[in-house]
């Protein structure tokens, strides 16, 4: 069975996106799963183990600090933290949504899943940890969550393309500048 990842990004976002990689789509849709792969193995890796690290409030020499503590799988109760999906669902922060749709296979979905009840718990075991200041925000759905945790990445390597056209242009000029010096050293 073949399901569907959105990436959800602004429509300016997107086309942006997908400008960059006019020419080479299959080369997007392998960074894009790339994404998807450090999902994947992130989760093996912790069903391996058997621990969930967590973001939690902790005592260390006398003061509170954030600090990353392992859960081992037995301490959690996973039947609290049910997944429930939403194909509706839309970023709040986003006034002009799109989507890009990246089919996935049957093991992969099934690992998102996986991954997505390990976030509530992780957010649960932050929230619950807070002796005060403000608690994270709890996902709604399935959708929110891979959006949580997808948009990061993809905003960096919409970035990382824009930066190269800076470089580019800046190695021109270097080449440009770099001739006149020697042009200049010669005479």
């Amino acid at each position: 069975m073949v399901e569907k990842v959105k990436f959800i990004l602004d429509l300016d976002a997107l086309t942006e996106l997908e400008d960059q990689y006019i020419d080479k789509p299959q080369e997007l849709r392998k960074e894009l799963q790339q994404f998807i792969k450090n999902m994947f193995t992130n989760t093996k890796a912790t069903e391996l183990n058997k621990t969930l690290l967590c973001n939690m409030e902790v005592e260390e020499d006398g003061k509170r600090i954030i600090k990353q503590t392992p859960i081992p799988f037995k301490d959690i109760d996973f039947t609290k933290y049910k997944v429930i999906h939403n194909p509706e669902w839309k970023p709040k922060d986003i006034q002009n949504p799109a989507v890009y749709e990246l089919a996935v296979g049957d093991s992969t979905w099934k690992k998102l899943l996986v991954d997505a009840q390990y976030f509530l718990v992780r957010i649960d075991k932050y929230n619950t940890s807070l002796t005060k200041g403000k608690k994270a925000d709890v996902p709604t759905c399935f959708e929110e969550i891979l959006y949580l945790q997808l948009i990061t990445p993809t905003m960096n390597l919409i970035l990382k393309q824009v930066g190269k056209v800076c470089e580019d242009e800046f190695e021109e000029l270097n080449k440009a500048e770099d001739k006149k010096e020697d042009t200049v050293k010669s005479a």
